[in-house]
């Protein structure tokens, strides 16, 4: 269903990573509609629960990707995802029991030899025991961003998660209450 993907050695060497790095990169969050921006080494001091989605997206006709709602049992609420790989993730994080997921959790500000840029990630789990997880979910074939494998807390681990190389088309679902066309009603 999925696998774990390393940032290779070349790409890690593109960051500045030197004794600063937690100083001056920031994740932006948005709280009550405005942002809000911490150091990389305070990230353990924000409220995670309280925070909103850095970014939305939406659904329109003829778009790409497969966005969608996916219910989770262990938060007790439905959680937005922009392909079917992140529907994947965010079922098998169900099986986890996870605590919490949080969607587009904030906006990484990072710097790299040719200059700065951002990133957002797709979820960000808290595990039962308090742990983190922060999930980038991406097709095998794009590059993976090079991230920092630690989000500022102790238990947090960076997970990069690709999508296996033989896709199979997922199961095709229907809207509550819409016939599928062809099939002839039962009365």
């Amino acid at each position: 269903m999925a696998s774990a993907y390393e940032v290779r050695d070349a790409v890690r060497g593109r960051l500045f990573l030197d004794d600063s790095w937690p100083r001056r990169w920031f994740a932006t969050w948005c709280f009550d509609g405005a942002e809000v921006a911490w150091p990389v080494r305070d990230l353990s001091a924000v409220p995670l629960l309280s925070s909103q989605p850095v970014r939305r997206f939406t659904w329109r006709a003829r778009q790409w990707h497969r966005p969608g709602l996916q219910f989770m049992l262990s938060t007790g609420r439905y959680h937005g995802f922009e392909s079917l790989e992140e529907a994947r993730l965010l079922l098998a994080l169900a099986f986890l029991t996870v605590a919490e997921v949080l969607p587009q959790p904030f906006r990484l500000a990072f710097q790299y030899r040719d200059g700065r840029a951002e990133h957002v990630q797709d979820f960000l789990a808290v595990m039962p025991d308090g742990g983190r997880w922060l999930f980038d979910v991406r097709p095998r074939q794009l590059p993976a961003c090079a991230m920092p494998a630690h989000c500022g807390h102790p238990t947090s681990t960076l997970k990069l998660v690709a999508s296996p190389d033989d896709r199979r088309p997922a199961p095709r679902t229907v809207p509550q209450g819409r016939r599928r066309p062809g099939r002839r009603s039962l009365s």
